[in-house]
């Protein structure tokens, strides 16, 4: 008996919907002028440890409750110490930042996302940004390398999202700001994965990973890239990081040890 082939149906196709397109670009529109335009962190007269706190404030307010903001400083199991870093983004109900009165400190395995704020870019802060992220990236979570920037989806190694926000460039007269700015994080990182993104106020978006860039524009379309870049990278991340394994920390401690009670 001859078998009968039925013809499959054909795919459907996603069909764009223009009034929805239409009011979610808006919306998006009216988001990103908003990032640009309010939160206070746009004041000229707002200076160094201020601006910090704006941007800080400003993320917390725009993040899922979920996501704690803090600033201080990443330490592992190995004792490694990374730089301190204005803004540590971490899972918040899962996770919390150990304070000894005048800095956070926060577990290796906890850190999501880390923030660099630079009231002005120039070449000695660009160089200024990549030490620092070079001491953050030789962190080892869990005890083992960080992974890179594109492993794969059964990796069980952390990543991190490390970026930078700056205010100001000295770079205001070049003609392909992207670009310039671009290499000279380039230049230094050379083929190492140090900073990921790059956002300066006003002006555009770096994606080193990838290198491109995107300059900003009245609506605010740069900023929003950023924002979400942050968004969907904590959202993935934090739900297939494992636990933080704070007993192990805490049997780290130096000082008395435990005895039997027989």
């Amino acid at each position: 008996m001859n078998k009968i082939t039925r013809p499959r149906p054909p795919k459907l196709k996603s069909q764009p919907i223009p009034a929805f397109n239409t009011r979610f670009a808006a919306a998006l529109n009216h988001f990103g002028a908003a990032l640009l335009e309010t939160s206070g962190i746009t004041h000229a007269g707002i200076k160094g440890t201020k601006r910090e706190d704006a941007f800080r404030n400003f993320l917390a307010e725009r993040l899922p409750k979920r996501y704690g903001v803090a600033s201080g400083e990443i330490v592992d199991q190995l004792n490694t110490t990374g730089p301190q870093l204005d803004v540590l983004v971490y899972d918040q109900t899962r996770d919390f930042s150990f304070s000894d009165g005048t800095i956070h400190v926060l577990p290796a395995e906890a850190l999501l996302v880390s923030i660099e704020v630079k009231t002005k870019l120039d070449a000695n802060e660009v160089r200024r940004c990549c030490e620092a992220a070079r001491r953050l990236r030789a962190l080892k979570p869990f005890k083992e390398a960080l992974g890179g920037k594109d492993i794969g989806p059964k990796s069980t190694k952390v990543r991190y999202l490390h970026c930078v926000f700056a205010y100001e460039t000295d770079l205001v007269d070049s003609p392909n700001w992207l670009r310039t700015e671009a290499q000279r994080f380039i230049s230094i990182a050379a083929d190492e994965h140090l900073i990921d993104n790059v956002y300066v106020l006003k002006r555009g978006l770096l994606n080193l990973n990838y290198n491109r860039g995107r300059a900003e524009d009245n609506n605010g379309s740069a900023i929003t890239s950023f924002y979400f870049s942050i968004l969907n990278f904590i959202e993935r991340e934090g739900n297939r990081r494992k636990a933080t394994p704070y007993q192990d920390y805490a049997s780290l401690l130096s000082g008395e040890k435990w005895t039997s009670l027989g």
